[in-house]
């Protein structure tokens, strides 16, 4: 049934299917269309993209929207796309697409979902109610998370006070001690693949320990050197949670910590430079807080000076009266009677003080000692102003002279003396010094003026004892005291170390024996004396009989004494330096330089051990050649052999070499002598080959130098024309030099020369060499020659035959010109004319030529530069007739016109 009723029924359904909610009569009849890519669901962090587009047909003036709510995200026509790359949960919801054209509407909506990666954190503060100094700790979390997309590592937390961040929060805590400075709208962000989600506020207010303190100072009006008193406290502290000894204050001057103030109070003496701005600081459990300031300016007073005057000098001797005065110049800005606190110091040491009202004040010294003498100064205080002047030093001079006294006389050896030296009017710290006959033994310190003490002497004489002493404090040194004379017995004497034998050989018993000449028997008895025997001032060995004995070894060498003990008196010997002989040491015998056959040379022989003189025997063939002592270590046993020729090297093993020290007993013969014996080389035998030495260039040729006798290793030298050209050394006794391609220049005179260690040097016989040209030279100089003679003699028959040519030519031109001349005469005379004579006639061969005329009909052979001869004959032998042709003339110059300057007319055949 197609009523209007239903047709208004199905569009009322189409239109709240689609979701549209425009009147019907407002609704485009278009057709939009929303999608989502990727898709409706995605997560927080996904790229979100919105697309809005109508279908076919589209009416004029399309306009579409992207809408979220009532906001438009994006408008073009036709279609509209709205995308983030980073999409968060506030992006998910219901998204308009909307198409409008002409008036009239029509909208679509669908919905996304975006899932969160993490929720929103939340900061919690722990404890809600917090004092000043307590533990407060932010704790920010997201109560979920995407375990599938991320870690909970993955997520970064912050915090941050008045939107600024404080600080990261790696553990998603952060702790610090409450302060009212750190009051304020903390929040914290949570943070992970760029999304960032930020908590709530939470307000912190802390609350306070303790008010901020107040700074008191009294007197408020101070003069300088008044005693200031600075207070600082603080009017509230809540008593439940510290106590008033917790809090700790400071006092600052220009910001800068001056003290510390455990009660509260500072108290000072007032003075200008402590003028500046102050406060104080409370701090308790790491809190701190700070006072207002207080401006300090104290009033002036002023010492100018305080000196020290020493009367009458400051050099004097002792027991002299001195008096200390000292003056002060002060002066206050306001008018006040002063009080002057005079003291008076010895160094540091204070040793008087007195107030007055006067600017100046005397102290004495009554008879002065050398102790007195030191720095002295004083120093002035008015109210709390102190001065001390520069200081002085008094110099006391001459000390008293010590007295000595001694108990006895006389003792003996080992009995001690009382002796006391005393300085009754003079102070310490003292040194006293104790001679006897003038040489200091004893030293002691004491700080009473007089010193008690016992000596003991330990070898008998008579002794002159007294005493001085020293003021080291002062540089002071006494005379002498007086001298008291003591005599000290000898209990026994000193003891004499004898060795025996003297002079001993390792191995040989040797004896030592220590006493004492003299002994004081009715003090000591014999058993009473001990004696020791020492080496290099060790004790060895107790002697209770006074020997000791032993087997001589040149371990036990060395310095030694003995020493004698008897009632605590020791006395020592003098040393005796033991010195064990050794028994010489088999000898080494070896060649010293070298040994060359049938020539002298020196033999050594030496030996490792043995105390010297050593006496070292050559021997030859069990045959005594010469004998050498060896006194010092520096000597050697050198035995040069010139008497025995060695003429084979066997024979060097017939030498032998003796040694002793201690007769025939000790007699140590060495080895036979083993050594390198050289044999000199024979003179060498040049040869050559080719034999002749001569050799055609390019060729080889090769020198031999052998040797017939001689050790190795030989050096051969080669020579040419006395130059050295080569040089090498071999173990061979023959060696060989070769000239490969020999060329011209390597011709002339060689030679070799042979030489080995025994460095004399031999020399062969020269060879001469000749170099030949190489046949291939030769044949190529004959067939140049051969080649030269045949261009002159093939260029010498073309000549002639070119030659004969042309004088043929030139008899027929002679002969022409006859035949107008026939009783001419043509004569050519070189006899006239310095030329080879030649006659010719043309009407006999038989006519003699006639003799040399000055007449026309003769012609001259004219000089190169002229006119030619053939030209001067023409011109000579003219017609009668003047201006008439001579045709013979003409056929004669043209036939020498490219000759140039001819020796001779030629003769006609």
């Amino acid at each position: 049934m197609d009523t209007l009723p239903h047709r208004l029924l199905l569009l009322t359904l189409v239109s709240a299917c689609a979701g549209q909610e425009d009147p019907l009569g407002t609704e485009l009849a278009v057709t939009p269309e929303i999608n989502f890519l990727p898709s409706d669901k995605i997560v927080e962090g996904d790229s979100l993209e919105v697309r809005c587009r109508v279908r076919q047909p589209q009416p004029p003036r399309l306009k579409v929207f992207v809408m979220k709510g009532s906001t438009v995200l994006k408008s073009r026509s036709k279609k509209a796309f709205w995308n983030t790359s980073l999409a968060q949960a506030a992006d998910g919801g219901n998204y308009t697409c909307k198409a409008e054209a002409n008036g009239r509407q029509k909208s679509v909506k669908r919905a996304v979902h975006v899932a969160e990666l993490f929720s929103t954190p939340v900061l919690t503060v722990q404890p809600i109610d917090v004092f000043e100094g307590e533990m407060l700790t932010f704790s920010c979390k997201s109560a979920h998370m995407d375990s599938q997309r991320i870690n909970a590592t993955d997520v970064k937390y912050h915090l941050y006070k008045e939107n600024i961040k404080v600080v990261d929060l790696p553990s998603g805590e952060y702790r610090m001690t409450a302060d009212v400075q750190h009051d304020g709208n903390y929040s914290c962000q949570a943070e992970a693949k760029s999304i960032q989600k930020q908590s709530l506020v939470i307000v912190l207010k802390t609350k306070e320990l303790f008010s901020t303190p107040v700074l008191t100072v009294q007197p408020k009006d101070v003069f300088e050197e008044e005693l200031l008193t600075f207070s600082c406290k603080s009017a509230h502290m809540d008593s439940q949670r510290i106590n008033a000894t917790d809090v700790k204050y400071h006092l600052y001057k220009d910001n800068v910590k001056v003290v510390h103030l455990p009660s509260g109070e500072y108290r000072m003496y007032a003075d200008l430079r402590f003028n500046g701005n102050y406060s104080c600081q409370a701090k308790a459990k790491s809190i701190q807080k700070r006072s207002l300031v207080f401006v300090l300016k104290i009033k002036v007073f002023t010492i100018n000076k305080v000196t020290l005057m020493i009367l009458p000098a400051t050099e004097v001797q002792r027991d002299t009266d001195v008096e200390l005065k000292c003056d002060c110049d002060a002066n206050a800005s306001e008018t006040a009677t002063l009080t002057y606190q005079y003291s008076f110091y010895k160094y540091q040491q204070l040793i008087h003080t007195e107030n007055h009202s006067f600017s100046h004040l005397s102290h004495h010294l009554h008879a002065v000692r050398v102790p007195t003498s030191g720095l002295y100064s004083c120093e002035v205080k008015i109210l709390n102003a102190t001065v001390r002047s520069e200081a002085e030093f008094l110099r006391v001079t001459g000390v008293e002279t010590p007295s000595l006294k001694v108990s006895r006389g006389e003792i003996s050896e080992g009995e001690e003396l009382s002796v006391e030296c005393t300085a009754p009017k003079e102070e310490g710290p003292f040194t006293f010094n104790l001679y006897h006959n003038s040489t200091l033994f004893n030293t002691n310190s004491s700080k009473e003026n007089s010193l008690s003490t016992k000596l003991k002497f330990e070898q008998s004489g008579v002794y002159e004892v007294h005493c001085s002493y020293e003021l080291l404090l002062f540089q002071a040194t006494s005379e002498k005291s007086n001298r008291e004379v003591v005599a000290v017995r000898e209990l026994f004497s000193k003891p004499v170390l004898t060795v025996q034998p003297r002079n001993v050989f390792e191995g040989e018993m040797l004896t030592f024996s220590c006493k004492s000449a003299h002994i004081d028997y009715q003090r000591i008895n014999a058993t009473d004396v001990k004696y020791h025997l020492y080496k290099e001032n060790i004790k060895v060995v107790d002697l209770p009989s006074g020997e000791y004995r032993m087997t001589a070894d040149v371990q036990h060498d060395g310095n030694y004494s003995c020493q004698v003990e008897a009632k605590s008196i020791q006395k020592r010997s003098l040393a005796f330096a033991l010195k064990t002989k050794v028994l010489v040491s088999k000898p080494l015998i070896e060649a010293w330089g070298n040994v060359v056959l049938g020539r002298p040379f020196s033999i050594v022989c030496r030996s490792v051990r043995g105390s010297l003189p050593i006496t070292y025997t050559l021997l030859f063939k069990g045959e005594t050649v010469s004998s050498f002592i060896v006194h010092s270590p520096q000597d050697r046993a050198v035995f040069n052999v010139t008497s025995i020729t060695v003429n084979s090297r066997e024979e060097i093993r017939d030498f032998k070499c003796l040694a002793q020290n201690l007769g025939d007993k000790s007699k140590r013969p060495s080895l036979a002598l083993n050594t390198t014996v050289i044999e000199p080389v024979s003179d060498p035998q040049l040869t050559a080959l080719p034999s002749t030495g001569n050799v055609v260039e390019g060729k080889e040729l090769i020198l031999f130098c052998p040797v017939k006798d001689g050790s190795p290793p030989i050096t051969f030298k080669w020579y040419h024309n006395g130059k050295i050209i080569n040089s090498s050394t071999t173990e061979e006794r023959k060696h060989s030099y070769t000239l490969s391609k020999i060329e011209h220049k390597q011709g002339g005179r060689y030679y070799c020369q042979v030489q080995n260690t025994d460095m004399e040097s031999r020399r062969s016989g020269e060879i001469t060499v000749t170099v030949k040209d190489a046949p291939w030279k030769i044949a190529m100089i004959a067939f140049i020659i051969v080649l030269l003679l045949s261009i002159v003699t093939v260029s010498l028959i073309h000549y002639i035959h070119k030659k004969g040519k042309r004088k043929e030519k030139e008899t027929e031109l002679y002969l022409k010109a006859t035949k107008f001349k026939s009783d001419a005469s043509v004569a050519v005379t070189p006899a006239c004319t310095g030329y080879i004579k030649a006659s010719h006639t043309v009407l006999s061969d038989h006519v003699e030529p006639p003799a040399c005329q000055s007449s026309s009909s003769t012609v001259f052979y004219a000089p190169r530069g002229t006119e030619s001869s053939d030209d001067v004959l023409l011109k000579d032998q003219k017609s009668p007739r003047e201006g008439a042709v001579d045709t013979g003339s003409v056929l004669y110059a043209q036939l020498n016109h490219d000759r140039g300057n001819p020796k001779q007319i030629p003769s006609p055949p």
